[in-house]
């Protein structure tokens, strides 16, 4: 939820139940003093402060409306159906949809008939139907009663109140003629067009529905209160409109010229194809998506003109990748789209070059073909080739059979820039994309070359009986134990070109409610590995790329992906090595390449997933530091093998510390990233503070020696300090724990800790 602010309350209160526009809305937070300076920098204040609260919305261009209030006391019908509600969902659109936007970001409570709190009302984007649908989601239990029925919702002061609905009520006349009304405010104009430079649709009298009952409620908001409202898909039949895929417009509306000028554009905004080629793709995309119906004849369809038509166009790289992307976003399979590019070859032999060849390659990939989807695009990729996505993918082919030369160098054929993605350049303002992370991943393998193994006219060391210059003279291969990084950069591409949403997802669970944590979190290698690992992940590389990945790679990849995470205790510290001991199996491993930071200890208990290679262990993604009062739960959540359970146990580790003070109320922060100037900086020398932190700790310290410890072998410091051998296992333990400065506050001090154990 979005914490109140004075600015935020003042805005509220202008605003009421009612639309203001945002330079009047300035005007009053100056005159009321929540703003100060110029009335373009206070505007400014006011649209960063609007951007990302979701309680606020625009009616139009220029007016903002209060969501909360603006909806308070309406009534809205909605049909739920049985399958959604089974799996606790509603879909949003039509009937909903106005008060999507809203729910994104606050906690809006789900209210019963006295007012009473049941829970939190939240929405989702789930893939319904091959559509990424707007759902709303609340408690267990919440829709129950409301299965395969109509359902009434009402707003009441900031909540949403669930009943039954034996019938959908009746549109009124004031409802209607407010309906009629917000269309002829909200129906689109070309301006937006014109400040982008883009043409203007054939036909700008049409709107989005959501925003015509946003202009409704403000044309007429009493209507909608006084009365409950139909379903949304009624009302505007009940009003003469027609509604289409979220727009509404008039009776004899040209819908399908409208939708030719959204792919148009669509096609050239998103995927940049230059406008001469627009035209012919949108011509191939229809060709294209009418091939995936069932039973579809797909030579008979296709003349030769429309051939030659099709394959010219997707011979340009922007074109194709947009033919690819956008038939698999509606929904058309990878097979259907090789299908439709053999059709193509077959109808006129020889009119395309690249774009079908890499349609059918990418088609042979997702059949699980690899070696012949990877063996017909390198034999394409000669130095005349200019086709981006083509490039690209065979350059990929050639890292994952380790010829990182040909990789490298059908990457720079591509265009890619031979320097590795800095977040603060131009052209990595953004994430990296694939292209530049590829680069990155080959460029050393490339550039760094191994030794030859022998001199050119010896015979070659592989046995063949040939010249060294005549067999494996430049095909050398780094060493295994040097390779096995590039091995795991390689699931790791795998991992974040296809599956990089469960990243987000992991990241968004170890965030819990410190949602600012979640760029973070998304960073780091642990969570990578868990997505490959527990995830699954790393198994659907297996099966995708063991045909390609040179056979010591292969067989290294089968071993790793056998190997589970642990909890381990450092028992050796070296200068690049470190030797663990695994707490849940007793195994003793040396993990090398590494360099043990200030607080590795021995006694200091770490997670991770150290992989083998030869003989030692290397930690390709990194290890955790785990405090002591998580050894147990996480050794247990590894135990479980499963992603969700590690996730919950990360989550508890990375969430902010709570500091309650003597009556149990939690001590408030000033929050940090507040645009709101603090006019002290943090009390680290409050008395208070400093008086709560101290209860805090020697608190949490009473409750650790009596704590199962896995390093003393699952005893508690109290137990284990009885006997001779346990005595000496808590004296290394707590040795192992750093000494606060006299000064500090808020950390476990193992003086008190001997003192306590009357050590």
């Amino acid at each position: 939820m979005n914490e109140d602010t004075p600015l935020r309350d003042c805005m509220i209160e202008i605003l009421g139940d009612g639309a203001v526009p945002r330079d009047l809305l300035v005007e009053r937070l100056l005159q009321r003093g929540l703003l100060r300076g110029s009335p373009v920098a206070a505007r400014a204040i006011v649209d960063a402060a609007l951007q990302m609260d979701t309680a606020f919305s625009d009616v139009d261009d220029d007016a903002v409306v209060y969501m909360p209030a603006l909806l308070n006391g309406t009534t809205w019908t909605t049909w739920v159906d049985a399958g959604d509600a089974a799996q606790g969902f509603v879909r949003s659109h039509p009937n909903l949809s106005v008060m999507s936007w809203w729910l994104i970001g606050d906690d809006v409570p789900l209210v019963d008939a006295g007012g009473e709190v049941l829970g939190i009302v939240d929405t989702d984007g789930l893939m319904l139907d091959g559509r990424d649908t707007d759902v709303i989601i609340g408690p267990t239990g919440w829709l129950d009663g409301l299965h395969d029925r109509w359902a009434s919702v009402a707003v009441v002061n900031g909540g949403l109140r669930w009943s039954s609905c034996d019938a959908p009520p009746e549109p009124t006349p004031r409802q209607l003629a407010a309906v009629r009304a917000g269309f002829e405010h909200a129906r689109r104009s070309d301006r937006a067009d014109e400040v982008l430079g883009l043409t203007p649709p054939p036909d700008p009298s049409y709107c989005v529905g959501e925003a015509l009952v946003h202009a409704a409620l403000v044309a007429d908001r009493a209507a909608f209160v006084e009365a409950p409202v139909p379903p949304v898909a009624a009302l505007f039949a009940s009003a003469d409109l027609v509604e289409d895929g979220g727009l509404v417009a008039q009776p004899g509306f040209d819908w399908e010229a409208l939708h030719r000028w959204q792919l148009s554009h669509m096609l050239r905004l998103r995927y940049g194809v230059s406008t001469e080629h627009v035209d012919d793709l949108v011509a191939a995309l229809a060709a294209g998506a009418a091939s995936a119906a069932p039973d579809a004849e797909i030579d008979a369809e296709i003349d030769a003109a429309s051939a030659v038509r099709y394959a010219t166009v997707l011979d340009d790289g922007a074109a194709a990748a947009a033919f690819w992307e956008d038939l698999l976003r509606r929904g058309t399979s990878p097979e259907a789209i090789g299908r439709f590019a053999e059709a193509v070859d077959a109808a006129a032999p020889g009119a395309g070059r690249y774009g079908t060849a890499w349609l059918r390659s990418r088609a042979a990939d997702a059949a699980g073909n690899p070696v012949a989807a990877a063996d017909s695009l390198l034999l394409l990729a000669m130095p005349e080739c200019d086709h981006g996505p083509l490039l690209l993918d065979a350059a990929a082919f050639a890292a994952d059979r380790g010829d990182a030369a040909t990789a490298y160098r059908l990457l720079r054929q591509a265009g890619v820039p031979d320097r590795a993605p800095e977040t603060d350049d131009e052209d990595f303002a953004d994430a990296p994309d694939e292209a530049a992370l590829l680069m990155t991943e080959v460029r050393r393998w490339a550039v760094n070359r191994p030794a030859p193994m022998a001199r050119r006219n010896e015979p070659c060391p592989c046995g063949s009986g040939r010249k060294y210059k005549s067999c494996h003279l430049g095909h050398e291969t780094h060493p295994l134990h040097d390779r096995s990084a590039w091995l795991y950069e390689k699931a790791r591409r795998h991992l974040l070109s296809r599956y990089d949403d469960s990243i987000l997802d992991l990241a968004e669970v170890m965030a819990g409610d410190e949602s600012e944590l979640v760029d973070e979190i998304t960073d780091l290698p642990l969570v990578h590995d868990i997505a490959l690992h527990e995830g699954g992940v790393f198994d659907d590389f297996l099966n995708a790329r063991q045909a390609l990945l040179p056979d010591d790679e292969a067989l290294l990849a089968t071993q790793w992906s056998l190997v589970d995470r642990g909890v381990f205790e450092v028992t050796r510290i070296g200068g690049e090595s470190l030797q663990l001991r695994n707490i849940g199996t007793g195994e003793v491993i040396t993990v090398v390449n590494v360099t043990p930071n200030r607080s590795t200890q021995v006694g200091s208990v770490m997670f991770g997933r150290p992989l083998p290679v030869g003989d030692t262990y290397r930690a390709f993604s990194g290890f955790i530091a785990l405090p002591f009062q998580y050894v147990t739960p996480m050794t247990d959540a590894v135990a479980t093998g499963g992603a969700a359970e590690i996730s919950e146990v990360l989550a508890a580790m990375f969430a902010r510390p709570r500091v309650v003070d003597a009556d149990g109320e939690e001590l408030e922060w000033p929050d940090l990233d507040s645009d709101e100037p603090l006019s002290e900086p943090l009390p680290q020398d409050d008395p208070q503070v400093r008086a709560i932190l101290a209860q805090h700790i020697a608190q949490y310290e009473a409750r650790w020696l009596d704590e199962s410890i896995p390093a003393l072998g699952g005893r508690t410091p109290r137990d284990a300090v009885m006997d001779p051998v346990g005595r000496e296992d808590v004296i290394r333990l707590l040795a192992s724990l750093p000494v606060p400065n006299d000064d500090e506050v808020g950390a476990m001090d193992p003086r008190r800790l001997r003192a306590a154990l009357g050590l």
